[in-house]
């Protein structure tokens, strides 16, 4: 079955619980929107350039109102989100469970230690796909509105900013190849000590009798070594990643504070739309 089938018919399988788990990470991604608005108006009624008028007061406690009304809804998406995530991976394994049982055993093509780790990685790797499809979808939607905010702004100024980001994008696209490889290598070598484990203490009996506790025991550390080595390549290029991915934010806030002094003294854009920028960014 193609990738794309199997997450169809699981988000058909809850539809609704996928709906309303959708709307509410859509709506928790996107209403980080509103709290930099409210920045914007602060800083800019500090320099006499107020837009609404709310005064300090009014400004805190609309900030306070949004502030409760995100907590809200992000527990509320939490629940969703958590019934789903169980509800989904608990029919697939069910599902795989029951195929492997009722194949005849000369059928099956995978051992123990395999059958182990395809039910315990793939069953999280689908649910975390599904999963993270909402959170794609509402942190496109944060970029679509904040750009079309900033470039209201500063089109130039939005520009430089988001340079970081499509570099990152196109950093990952070129190590995607590579990070599979890894993540392969490391789910076979985790296969294959899973196996032998299980296999070891199933003979426990047949070891002692042929005095093998030597041979099994550098068998397990030479499986262990090579599992090691591969979780190594795929942690490490993970790390990496993660790593310039939390550090594009700062490097598009470096750009705003080289450029934005200019700007701000040739009047282009005001020190709430400054902060405003910087908010989004981070």
């Amino acid at each position: 079955m193609k990738t794309y089938l199997l997450i169809w018919r699981l988000i058909l399988s809850r539809p609704w619980l996928y709906v309303a788990n959708a709307a509410s990470w859509i709506i928790i991604h996107i209403s980080p929107v509103l709290p930099g608005l409210i920045i914007r108006e602060f800083f800019d009624m500090l320099n006499g350039q107020s837009r609404l008028g709310f005064g300090i007061w009014g400004l805190i406690g609309l900030l306070a109102a949004t502030a409760t009304a995100r907590i809200v809804n992000i527990l509320l998406g939490a629940l969703a989100d958590t019934n789903h995530r169980f509800s989904m991976s608990a029919l697939l394994r069910r599902n795989a469970l029951e195929s492997m049982l009722l194949t005849p055993k000369p059928a099956r093509d995978q051992s123990p230690g395999e059958t182990v780790n395809i039910l315990e990685e793939d069953g999280k790797q689908v649910e975390d796909a599904i999963s993270w499809s909402v959170d794609t979808m509402g942190m496109t939607g944060f970029a679509i509105v904040s750009a079309i905010i900033l470039v209201g702004i500063s089109p130039k100024l939005t520009l430089l900013v988001f340079l970081p980001l499509i570099a990152v994008m196109v950093i990952s696209q070129a190590a995607s190849d590579r990070l599979e490889r890894y993540r392969r290598a490391s789910r076979e070598a985790t296969s294959l000590f899973t196996e032998a484990i299980g296999e070891a203490f199933g003979t426990v009996q047949a070891i002692k009798v042929a005095g093998a506790e030597d041979r099994v025991t550098a068998h397990l550390r030479r499986l262990g070594d090579k599992r090691r080595d591969a979780m190594l390549k795929d942690k490490l290029l993970t790390r990496v990643l993660d790593s310039v991915f939390e550090n594009a934010a700062k490097v598009g806030t470096g750009i705003i504070l080289l450029l934005a002094a200019g700007m701000l003294q040739s009047g282009e854009i005001s020190v709430g739309d400054f902060a405003l920028f910087v908010y989004y960014i981070e």
